[in-house]
């Protein structure tokens, strides 16, 4: 079966194309080619919104990024859970296209991602990079010794506890570090993944005894947190009643400003590990053929709609991610505001590089946008996922600059009109007033669906 069937073609029906007005004006595309290709650094961490309905925190390190890349304001995860958008990253393609449909861990005995998908690791060694891989990888069940994992085309990789930061996010980024600085001078390009767990710890808030004292943001509960979870939809009562949310979900006000304190104090703490490969960059003089790539996997909840965690809903807090992209050739920073998703990484940086993948993707090369030019991405994206307890529903959806829809396979529906409502505390599935524009949007949701060869399609 394929991969897809005219995707593009019906992404492009389905929205019109986004202008970039970036100004880049005099930056031309690079001639790199052979040995004169640019390393890649992907920095991925794990569970930061970015700075949506955050205060302003103390991040120098991703402002170095910024200060001469390309950052993307509405970027998105295409599921909002560890593997699955993981998944995404590695090989381009869509979660239920790659058959994974959840966290692969030990306890649910899902099975590992595929070593035979084509995935970064595979492609770029294969077009002649030197590949390496530290920190959290999640798609593989098991022992992650080098023979298993060197299945995936990396040709070093150190895989760290996968859960937890504290104690382990250091040596991470020490190893990431020496073997940059080890590349100096090499002949040959290469792709360096460093994948940290923070602020993942949030899913742990005990851990903030490790980290000493906490200090206090200016942060507050987010206006929707005055939502019922349960009086929303009925799944998210019986998520909250699992026994992982129980322990993590805050119980009073206070200990929900706590929360979110340690959630701002991991995300400031990650971006001191972002320094640290900058430095070993700078250090190591491969500052001026690198590009540099930061995101995350997915959101959290944070409070928003009562909820915590991620997977259970297309909320923003769930689905937003940070993406910005420095390029060489970037000496300023620029913005864009079109709306993206992490399925257009794989496809990007091939666009960089030159590099060829061996099979069509669902997802755009936004290189072009680093170098003045317009792209036909359209203005929607697609995500899926599922609240992590056994019974829950999967959910596919589409967000439009002015929509978002998304459907359980039980039959439950969203509808929210983002420019009135951009908390999405009004669910306006069920009002008749709406029923064109739900109608419109389930139908473009069914397309995706079919031309991606969703294995759920007949439960929605």
């Amino acid at each position: 079966m394929a991969l897809m069937r005219n995707t593009r073609r019906d992404f492009i029906r389905a929205g019109a194309a986004a202008g970039c007005g970036l100004g880049l004006a005099g930056v031309a595309r690079s001639g790199f080619a052979g040995a004169d290709r640019p390393n890649v650094l992907l920095i991925l961490v794990d569970q930061d919104r970015g700075d949506l309905r955050l205060p302003v925190l103390k991040r120098p390190n991703l402002d170095r990024i910024r200060s001469s890349g390309l950052e993307f304001k509405s970027a998105y995860c295409a599921y909002p859970l560890c593997s699955p958008s993981r998944t995404t990253i590695m090989t381009g393609r869509y979660p239920h296209q790659a058959a994974v449909f959840a966290n692969i861990d030990l306890i649910r005995k899902t099975r590992s991602l595929d070593p035979k998908i084509p995935n970064l690791g595979g492609v770029f060694s294969q077009a002649g990079y030197q590949t390496a891989y530290f920190g959290k990888w999640h798609l593989t069940r098991g022992a992650h010794n080098h023979q298993r994992m060197s299945q995936y085309g990396f040709s070093e990789m150190h895989v760290s506890n996968e859960a937890v930061a504290a104690g382990s996010d250091a040596r991470v980024l020490s190893d990431s570090a020496k073997w940059i600085r080890a590349r100096k001078g090499s002949a040959r390009p290469w792709m360096c993944i460093a994948s940290p767990i923070n602020p993942h710890d949030i899913c742990f808030p005990a851990l903030a005894a490790f980290y000493g004292k906490i200090p206090e943001y200016p942060v507050a509960l987010p206006q929707s947190f005055i939502d019922d979870p349960g009086e929303i939809y009925s799944e998210f009562g019986r998520y909250l009643t699992t026994s992982a949310i129980k322990t993590q979900r805050p119980k009073t006000p206070e200990s929900w400003k706590r929360y979110l304190d340690f959630y701002c104090h991991l995300i400031e703490q990650s971006d001191r590990g972002i320094g640290v490969l900058l430095d070993a960059l700078a250090e190591s003089g491969q500052d001026e053929n690198t590009i540099v790539i930061h995101t995350s996997d997915h959101g959290e909840m944070g409070g928003a709609h009562g909820l915590v965690n991620k997977g259970m809903a297309m909320y923003e807090e769930n689905l937003r991610v940070p993406l910005v992209i420095r390029h060489p050739e970037l000496r300023a920073p620029r913005t864009f505001s079109g709306l993206v998703s992490n399925a257009d990484l794989a496809p990007t940086l091939c666009g960089f590089t030159g590099v060829n993948w061996p099979e069509p993707l669902p997802g755009f090369d936004l290189s072009p946008l680093c170098f003045g030019k317009e792209i036909a991405r359209p203005s929607l994206i697609f995500a899926e996922g599922k609240t992590e307890y056994e019974g829950a529903s999967p959910w596919r959806g589409i967000r439009t600059p002015d929509w978002k829809y998304w459907r359980y396979a039980d039959g439950f529906e969203f509808l929210v009109e983002l420019q009135n409502d951009p908390q999405e505390m009004t669910n306006l599935a069920r009002d008749n007033a709406f029923k064109e524009i739900k109608q419109e949007l389930r139908e473009k949701l069914r397309r995706l669906q079919i031309d991606t060869n969703d294995p759920l399609l007949a439960k929605f």
